[in-house]
């Protein structure tokens, strides 16, 4: 029997659901989107963010119509996970980072247009998923690379799952040519494998069929198993090249939304780097995703 798609399983349980909402009396808001502090409560809730919200129990009790115009105050609670993420976050109530990376992923799971903006069908999703207690399937995940800029220490890649480090390796980023940029990115396209094709900084073209376990964050930039000699130090044209091995084990838990950051000579607990805006310029030679040719990838959702 082919496996569903987590998005068709949300959609069979939206259905499903449709009875029981009607007669516990239960109805999505009409409302065409509630605050983003709401979707934050929401998503905490679901397990999509890091945090943990509570409602004040001294509160008087809120019906759904007044959570959605107005969210109900609580308390704000850390699970355990890396102080990176820690930077990602502002006052409830504000964009950031975490959340938008949080959007992107409940979206996908969804099976909504992974945007990570707050729209109305993604609101209207969030309750339904709330009431029905549909929990993120993949847990907190995110991943640091470590760009050791003058040093003799090895690029890594670190990914957290739940507060936990699953995986340590090498990495190569991009040479001086082709710099790997800067910042705090979503996976926003993956592929079980691609080719891969485009021109070097010199101008010879290339073309490396069979990448596997390709996850994009930035333009054309991704992180992906490569095979090479040797891993630690810029090898590669921009993106982040993991041993095959190693690069199996990461696709398990880079999800659309998953956030990346990308900095240097910094330790895995901090990182001064978080707003997601490169102060490099992208060379015009990575092959980009949208320029790929029929037949020659297996796109992958998640």
């Amino acid at each position: 029997m082919r496996t569903m798609r987590r998005s068709q399983v949300f959609l069979m349980a939206q259905a499903s659901v449709a009875v029981l909402l009607i007669t516990t009396g239960f109805q999505p808001m009409p409302a065409p989107s509630f605050p983003l502090m709401r979707a934050q409560q929401l998503l905490a809730r679901l397990g999509y963010l890091p945090l943990r919200w509570q409602r004040l129990v001294t509160d008087s009790p809120v019906s759904l119509t007044q959570a959605w115009n107005a969210p109900p105050r609580g308390l704000w609670h850390w699970t355990p996970a890396p102080e990176a993420m820690h930077a990602l976050w502002s006052p409830p109530g504000t964009p950031n980072l975490l959340t938008h990376g949080a959007l992107m992923t409940f979206q996908r799971v969804a099976g909504l247009p992974a945007t990570g903006t707050l729209t109305g069908s993604t609101c209207r999703a969030l309750d339904v998923a709330t009431h029905i207690d549909q929990v993120d399937p993949h847990g907190n995940n995110f991943a640091l690379v470590n760009e050791y800029l003058g040093s003799l220490h090895p690029e890594t890649l670190t990914l957290w799952h739940n507060g936990r480090v699953v995986l340590q390796t090498p990495v190569n980023t991009g040479i001086t040519q082709a710099q790997t940029p800067f910042g705090t990115f979503p996976v926003y396209l993956r592929y079980r494998s691609q080719t891969m094709s485009g021109t070097t900084p010199w101008g010879t073209a290339y073309s490396d069929p069979g990448v596997p376990y390709v996850n994009y964050i930035d333009g054309g930039v991704a992180v992906h198993g490569f095979l090479r000699a040797a891993y630690g130090f810029p090898q590669s044209l921009g993106c982040i090249e993991l041993p095959i091995p190693a690069a199996a084990q990461a696709w398990k838990y880079l999800h659309i939304g998953t956030l990346v950051t990308v900095a240097p000579n910094v330790s895995p607990g901090v990182v001064a780097i978080s707003d997601g805006v490169s102060p490099r310029p992208r060379p015009a030679h990575r092959s980009q995703p949208s320029a790929l040719r029929a037949g020659s990838s297996q796109a992958q959702g998640g």
